[in-house]
């Protein structure tokens, strides 16, 4: 399990990292010096909370332990990371830039 979940989140911060390149604004927002901490701080709490539930099967080492606490926090980075292929492209249709439409007639492509 703990293996699985380790390849779900590296699966998700890929496909995020993708998207999140390849937006302008999020670029220029990297860029600035208080943004970049503030990116910092985020990135320190996400790898704290999740490494955390990722790596909990290996330090509990019996399923009656680790599927209780699973149990009581809901499964809720099961659901983050488990259900990413389902709400990716949404996400991805949200961030990532429009694509202008090139100009055609009936079909054919002007030059």
């Amino acid at each position: 399990m703990c293996f699985f979940m380790e390849f779900v989140v590296m699966k998700l911060e890929k496909d995020l990292e993708e998207m999140l390149s390849k937006n302008s604004f999020i670029q220029r927002w990297h860029s600035h010096p208080l943004c970049f901490w503030f990116d910092v701080i985020v990135l320190k709490l996400f790898v704290t909370i999740f490494f955390g539930y990722c790596t909990l099967p290996f330090g509990l080492l019996q399923f009656e332990r680790w599927w209780g606490v699973y149990r009581d926090i809901y499964f809720c980075g099961c659901w983050i990371f488990g259900l990413w292929p389902f709400y990716s492209p949404l996400l991805r249709a949200f961030i990532l830039p429009k694509k202008p439409k090139s100009p055609t007639t009936n079909g054919i492509k002007q030059d």
